[in-house]
């Protein structure tokens, strides 16, 4: 994830990027231009 914000906010940019994961108080995005990749599932 290139961007992340908590969830106490909405940023304008969060709407034109994919929404990746949520950790805690916090969203990841990755841009849905970029080719996906897998990654380690951290909700344990």
């Amino acid at each position: 994830a290139l961007w992340y914000h908590a969830l106490s906010v909405s940023p304008s940019w969060a709407k034109k990027l994919d929404r990746y994961a949520r950790i805690g108080q916090h969203i990841f995005y990755t841009d849905p231009k970029r080719a996906p990749r897998q990654v380690a599932d951290a909700s344990n």
